[in-house]
């Protein structure tokens, strides 16, 4: 979530003009202070600060392969009136066009995973929302092996007998550099990362690891239907905040370790009632006091 966060940022920086050596380093220092402060979310064993120079080291080129993309220039979008009562926050960029642009990181990427995101609020409930086509930008950054991570973008391989040999990332066939050393950007000495960058670029690891999809907009009664499904569920988590208070509310257990473990369990399974802003996994647009203050609608 954080390194997601920060890389948007820095993404949507570059794309209305900063130069990328500023959108880096300010996207590595926010990551750093937030690693630091509240720190990262990790099992027993870790080696924090070793993993959080690696995502900063994956921040240093990722941020440089988008930058060699055409990003078109992009605002942040503003909210939308369903109803009376409700209002959709649209969260992906819009370029001058009006198309919609999502930037999201998976460790890996198939056909399950796209219609995953096809279904889920945040890319369809926007494209229902605004009538507006979004390109879903989707970047791969490979799975933790042995508190590493095992990706192109953080990752190198370094020739076992002639190590001054420059670094590969896989054969020109595609195939895996058997023999061949792991070499991480964040262990270099004199980190140059314009060249790690290059050298994915010309293997076609930048290609292979970034992808750019069109989401067209469904037909009219798609998008309006979709609109209802929101307000009814908007008036539903009313009803329910109106009559009791949202602890009180029976638990969706099942979803508790689904597809990834929810990272705010501290909060549900705790004997006391948890200010989750507290935790410094989230900041809320109003105080717990304010939200208890308010009445009942």
């Amino acid at each position: 979530m954080l390194f997601t966060a920060t890389l948007r940022r820095a993404i949507f920086q570059v794309s209305n003009g900063t130069p990328v050596e500023d959108a880096v380093n300010d996207a590595k220092s926010r990551y750093m202070l937030e690693a630091s402060n509240p720190g990262l979310d990790l099992p027993p064993g870790s080696k924090p600060y070793t993993i959080a120079r690696d995502w900063c080291a994956m921040l240093d080129t990722v941020v440089r392969g988008a930058a060699r993309l055409t990003l078109l220039t992009v605002k942040e979008s503003k909210q939308t009136k369903l109803s009376e009562n409700v209002k959709w926050q649209v969260r992906s960029w819009a370029d001058e066009s009006g198309q919609l642009h999502r930037w999201i990181i998976v460790d890996s990427w198939s056909q399950d995973d796209l219609y995953r995101e096809l279904h889920g609020w945040h890319t369809f409930g926007d494209i229902a929302v605004t009538q507006c086509p979004l390109m879903l930008h989707v970047v791969e950054i490979g799975s933790q092996r042995n508190g590493r991570r095992a990706s192109s973008w953080a990752r190198a391989f370094q020739h076992p007998a002639i190590p001054h040999l420059k670094l590969r990332f896989r054969k020109s066939d595609g195939s895996a550099l058997d023999g061949w050393r792991s070499y991480y950007l964040a262990d270099a000495q004199n980190p140059d990362p314009d060249g790690w960058v290059e050298q994915m670029a010309l293997e076609g690891e930048c290609e292979r690891l970034m992808r750019h999809i069109t989401i067209n907009v469904p037909p009219k009664q798609v998008c309006e239907d979709t609109v209802q499904q929101i307000v009814y569920e908007a008036h539903r988590y009313d009803e329910a905040r109106s009559s009791t208070q949202w602890h009180d509310q029976p638990m969706s257990r099942g979803a508790c370790d689904g597809y990834s473990p929810c990272v705010y369990q501290p909060v549900c399974y705790s004997e006391k009632l948890v200010n989750i802003e507290e935790l410094g996994l989230y900041k809320a647009t109003q105080s717990l006091e304010q939200i208890q203050r308010q009445p009942a609608q």
